[in-house]
């Protein structure tokens, strides 16, 4: 009786191990409720491990070959892409909004513009009473709570995009600050990851900080409205995270490195919009584990409609999946084979 418990003790054991995960990707905290979403609907929750370490790590991971892919919310260049190995592609569009901790104001209340972030950012706007918030909210009572800032202090796609807004609608703050992963930033407090900034703006009254709309949402966050590039005040709402697409340049032959969707034209157009992207190594030593990952993703491709807008994310255009299949293609083996097949 001993000996046949140990036997099924031991099946189970060997049965648990051979369930482990054997794809693992890394990178966008900010993507994480999609890939998750697409590993779960796509009935891969034994077999894909996504870890949501940020996009800088993401990408670091992947250059390196120690995850089958990696993801990040910040486009590489051309020569990043030939440097590092690596095809990159969209995997879908999202929302990052503006999260505020202010005691009666309500989700989608408050409007903010480019120019007041940037100022807010900068050190310029100290107060929630400042006249040029209070220039936006005609009729709406401002606290005087002084303004804690907040801001990603690890490399982010999150950052990427919050300074990629901010420098297109403010010369000097592309001058001074610029883009990136991680910048220096003029003001604020440093925190780490997508659940830091959830945990510190829920923490300190006057808080502002930056998350997905659906980290927002799900996390019971006050984001704000934005006046976008045409003057109109909107949310960020689907169908205008939506119309934000066609600002992007939408080219697999760059490998996807102009599609930023921030400040885009349209009254619609929600202004801090983002592609959010994932990374295959261009010769794979896993072919397999590649080719595994290109049906999981399209996978998502194909019932994103459904998974994406659950997780307040928005499909992306026909068009644009079938230049990611033609992409695909120059992804090859060791041997020079390629991986891809329809």
């Amino acid at each position: 009786m001993k000996n046949t418990l140990r036997l099924g003790f031991l099946a189970l054991l060997m049965a648990g191990q051979a369930c482990a995960a054997d794809i693992h990707g890394a990178g966008s905290s900010f993507a994480a409720p999609l890939y998750e979403a697409w590993i779960f609907g796509s009935h891969n929750s034994e077999r894909i491990e996504y870890q949501p370490v940020g996009s800088g790590e993401g990408i670091r991971r992947i250059a390196a070959k120690q995850v089958d892919f990696g993801a990040s919310d910040a486009p590489l260049t051309v020569n990043e892409q030939e440097s590092k190995g690596l095809v990159q592609f969209p995997a879908a569009v999202a929302a990052l909004v503006p999260v505020v901790n202010l005691p009666g104001v309500y989700a989608g209340e408050l409007k903010l513009s480019g120019e007041v972030l940037v100022g807010i950012y900068n050190g310029q706007i100290g107060k929630w009473s400042d006249s040029r918030i209070a220039e936006l909210n005609p009729g709406m009572k401002l606290p005087s709570t002084s303004i804690t800032v907040l801001h990603r202090d690890d490399e982010s796609g999150s950052t990427y995009v919050f300074t990629d807004y901010l420098s297109k609608v403010s010369e000097a703050w592309g001058s001074k600050v610029g883009q990136g992963l991680t910048v220096k930033w003029p003001e604020g407090a440093g925190v780490k990851g997508g659940k830091g900034m959830v945990d510190a703006v829920k923490a300190k009254q006057g808080a502002i900080g930056y998350v997905e709309y659906a980290v927002a949402v799900n996390n019971h966050l006050t984001y704000t409205q934005m006046k976008n590039k045409d003057g109109v005040n909107v949310r960020p709402l689907p169908e205008n995270v939506l119309a934000a697409i066609p600002g992007g340049q939408w080219n697999a032959e760059r490998g996807f490195a102009g599609a930023t969707l921030t400040n885009s034209a349209g009254p619609k157009s929600w202004p801090i919009t983002s592609a959010t992207f994932l990374l295959l190594p261009r010769v794979t030593n896993s072919p397999s584990n590649t080719q595994h990952v290109m049906r999981f993703a399209d996978w998502g491709y194909r019932h994103g409609e459904i998974v994406a807008a659950g997780n307040g994310f928005i499909s992306l255009p026909k068009s644009v999946v079938e230049q990611v299949h033609v992409q695909w293609q120059s992804i090859h083996d060791a041997l020079g084979l390629p991986v891809y097949s329809r």
